[in-house]
């Protein structure tokens, strides 16, 4: 399996070639020195006389080769681009598959370079890449490389895929992890709030009841406190302590008695009622 996949590797890159190296010399001057430039390996430059050649006049080659370019250059999305304009303006059917093709090879390393950071990305460059594959086989059934390459962009499309749903499992399980941990730590800390609160209950009554003695002393003190209250304001009496009414006639009549005493003897002297 990993030779054969060597092999669909270096198929991506086969058909570059015949048209870059068949280019015609007789093009206009843009395109002889972008045709050179490209042979020499710098790409950029080519890239630019092409551009000045499109300028003037759209064509099958200027497209293909300035694609080629690209290619080379790892710039995927322009490399598509060119290579689909290269199909619609070619006058074959040979360079109209071989335009297909090429642009099913760019769909594909555009989603290879994107596949790690922007799976979602990728996906959609994988589905280009098969369905340029597929067009190639409608117009070639027996084409090998266009075959070999359709069935990779498949695999790659089920590897990634499936890769999408073990992370959104993992995510997903990570989730429930974290708010499990949450729910225990709150309950942790709940039980903890509780333990604490008993342990203080616990303490006020164990303090209360160690200090039995304290109570009775505050209880006696108080009374004391009561009692002393009442010798200090006599008149500061409770219900229970009040002069009765007998005892009222009775201290009126000795008050009156002691007046006639004082009368019978000649010297009157006048009371105050203080009742």
């Amino acid at each position: 399996m990993i030779k054969r996949l060597i092999k669909i590797y270096l198929l991506l890159l086969f058909a570059l070639f015949p048209s870059v190296l068949s280019f015609s010399f007789s093009l206009g001057n843009s395109e002889t020195r972008g045709n050179k430039l490209y042979h020499e390996g710098k790409y950029e430059d080519a890239v630019k006389e092409y551009t000045q050649g499109l300028a003037k006049k759209a064509n099958y080659t200027l497209y293909y080769n300035r694609g080629a370019s690209f290619f080379k250059l790892g710039q995927y999305d322009k490399a598509l681009s060119d290579f689909e304009n290269s199909a619609t303006y070619s006058n074959s059917k040979e360079g109209h598959i071989k335009a297909i093709y090429n642009a099913g090879n760019s769909s594909f390393m555009k989603a290879e370079a994107d596949k790690a950071k922007n799976p979602s990305t990728a996906l959609e460059s994988y589905g280009k890449a098969v369905k340029h594959f597929e067009r190639v086989l409608q117009l070639d059934k027996n084409n090998q490389e266009a075959a070999y390459n359709l069935e990779l962009g498949r695999v790659r499309i089920d590897e990634l895929k499936k890769q999408q749903q073990d992370q959104q499992k993992n995510d997903q399980q990570n989730k429930d992890q974290q708010n499990k941990d949450q729910q225990n730590k709150d309950q942790q800390n709940n039980n903890q709030d509780n333990q604490n609160q008993q342990s203080q209950n616990q303490q006020q009554q164990d303090q209360q009841k160690s200090n039995p003695d304290n109570q009775e002393q505050q209880k006696q003190g108080q009374q004391n406190n009561n009692q002393q209250n009442k010798e200090d304001n006599p008149l500061k009496m409770s219900a229970s302590e009040a002069v009765s009414p007998e005892d009222i006639l009775k201290e009126e009549a000795r008050r009156k008695e002691a007046v006639n005493l004082q009368l019978s003897n000649g010297s009157a002297v006048p009371v105050d009622k203080d009742w």
